[in-house]
């Protein structure tokens, strides 16, 4: 099993299902919605999809059609941003790149479905 990151506690609880808390020291213990890798799951589908291309080659241009091309959804494409703009400062950190492709570059628009409005 592998191990959970800094901060988060884990168990099973008494229907079997496993809970995970996020939990500082001094803080109170927050739930978390799912898995405490949920953005592994993101970054291992941009992978899959551009994984053979240079993470140099990637324009701004390129990062908004990746998130356009989502837009149906805006919750994954929301996400999807997030873990990609982690990633390229990561890149820029590491000196894999000079700038990061995902400034200046906005979320999707979430739209009301008109129930409540």
């Amino acid at each position: 099993m592998r191990r959970l990151p800094k901060y988060v506690q884990g168990f099973i609880d008494r229907h079997g299902k496993p809970r995970f808390y996020f939990r500082r020291p001094g803080f109170t213990r927050l739930p978390l919605p799912g898995l405490p890798w949920m953005r592994r799951r993101i970054l291992e589908g941009f992978r899959a999809e551009h994984g053979d291309k240079g993470i140099a080659t990637l324009g701004r241009a390129h990062v908004q059609r990746m998130v356009s091309a989502k837009a149906a959804t805006p919750g994954t494409a929301l996400n999807f941003l997030v873990a990609l703009r982690a990633l390229m400062r990561h890149a820029v950190t590491v000196g894999l790149r000079v700038d990061d492709p995902t400034a200046g570059v906005r979320g999707p628009k979430f739209r009301s479905s008109g129930f409540y409005a």
